[in-house]
């Protein structure tokens, strides 16, 4: 089977869970419907917290407090399992991912740490130390953990905090935990308490759990996606592809380019096919779709070649400077046709939500203007809206 570029972005919306899912529709509860995400995106890129809230409630249907209320049921977990990123994930994935990529991170950021940040081991093994003292059954915001660690002496200031977290998470020690009260921000706690039974994968077994999961929530992919976004080397992804077996299968795409997709995956789209076929004018996509996507998206992050979602021309408007700052975009089946900001509220608007979508150019703009295209955006706008608890929205096109 060949894929034509249309039938590349469906078969990814399906995986990225921007088309309903059955295993995620399915459960009542919306902490469990979370859970289920997690179990099937396997990770979503998450340095921005507002984000990543927003990525999860528009695929489940879940309020911000919701949301919010599954990451301190440990539903899902907020740490760095990967590219020196963090992500969020089912808590107990995230060590045996941490066993395959924490050597290669860890390795490449000693001479950053030591030339740069000026900072030496010794000192995060003191943090470590403190942190394993004064975490215990006690999460705390990132400034109180500091204020911990400089009353014992130890001096952690500026660029240096980052660097320390990160590398104790990265390393298993700590994690992002419960939300302090009325606030987007975690506590940091100790991985260990917080998820004291994680699963134990290791080798083959991991590999081929890394690639059927990763493709269940992105596929169809290409070896090198997988590579770049989890950071490891070609030669692990093909073992990994290898040990999988018949549960995956390769496809060709545009361009004649090799992609990888379940079995499970193709067999859906296969079926979906055919019985759209059966009946004239109807296509597997049965409407139009349009999301207003958070910055960040797995949309757009999860794939290292990323033209079938968006026109390179636009690229250095959605991530100015090139600076890997990734702008929110508006997505109209599948393609990528601008970007979307939430106005400040006011406390004359505050019950409001106001956004501006911006189209990259002339050519986006008459699809933006189209009168179906501008019923999806208000649906679009009216869930985000009701994901923030606000009753009502407005949405102007720049």
């Amino acid at each position: 089977m060949a894929l034509s570029e249309s039938e590349l972005r469906d078969l990814r919306l399906r995986a990225l869970r921007l088309v309903p899912a059955r295993e995620i529709a399915v459960a009542a509860d919306p902490t469990e419907r979370i859970a289920a995400l997690g179990d099937t995106m396997f990770a979503m890129q998450g340095q921005d917290v507002g984000a990543v809230l927003w990525a999860i409630g528009l695929r489940t249907g879940a309020s911000l407090e919701q949301v919010k209320a599954a990451f301190d049921a440990k539903a899902l977990i907020r740490s760095w399992p990967m590219r020196g990123t963090v992500h969020a994930l089912r808590g107990e994935d995230i060590r045996w991912i941490q066993g395959f990529t924490t050597p290669r991170l860890t390795g490449s950021s000693a001479q950053r740490r030591r030339e740069y940040l000026q900072l030496d081991l010794a000192t995060i093994e003191q943090v470590r130390d403190i942190a394993r003292e004064v975490l215990v059954d006690n999460p705390l915001s990132r400034d109180e953990f500091f204020e911990e660690v400089g009353a014992r002496g130890v001096v952690a200031d500026g660029p240096w905090r980052y660097h320390i977290v990160w590398y104790l998470a990265q390393t298993g020690t700590l994690a992002l935990g419960p939300f302090l009260p009325g606030k987007t921000e975690q506590a940091l706690v100790l991985l260990d308490e917080w998820i004291p039974n994680p699963r134990v994968l290791t080798g083959d077994e991991a590999l081929a759990e890394l690639v059927l999961r990763y493709l269940d929530g992105h596929g169809p992919a290409t070896v090198k996606d997988l590579m770049w976004w989890v950071g490891l080397p070609g030669r692990d992804v093909k073992r990994g592809v290898a040990a999988v077996g018949d549960a995956v299968v390769t496809v060709a795409g545009p361009g004649n380019v090799e992609y990888l997709v379940t079995a499970a995956q193709l067999a859906e789209f296969e079926s979906l096919a055919a019985g759209s076929s059966a009946q004239p004018g109807m296509t597997v996509q049965d409407e139009l779709r349009v999301h207003l996507l958070p910055a960040f998206d797995e949309h757009l992050l999860g794939y290292t070649e990323r033209s079938a979602h968006l026109d390179p021309a636009h690229f250095a408007t959605l991530v100015p400077g090139r600076n890997g700052v990734f702008k929110p975009t508006v997505v109209v089946d599948g393609v990528a046709l601008g970007t979307w900001t939430r106005l400040k509220p006011t406390v004359r608007t505050a019950h409001i939500a106001r956004m501006t979508v911006t189209p990259f150019d002339q050519a986006t703009a008459a699809i933006l203007t189209d009168p179906r295209v501008q019923q999806g955006l208000e649906a679009a706008a009216a869930g985000y809206g009701t994901f923030l608890g606000l009753d009502e929205f407005e949405v102007t096109l720049t």
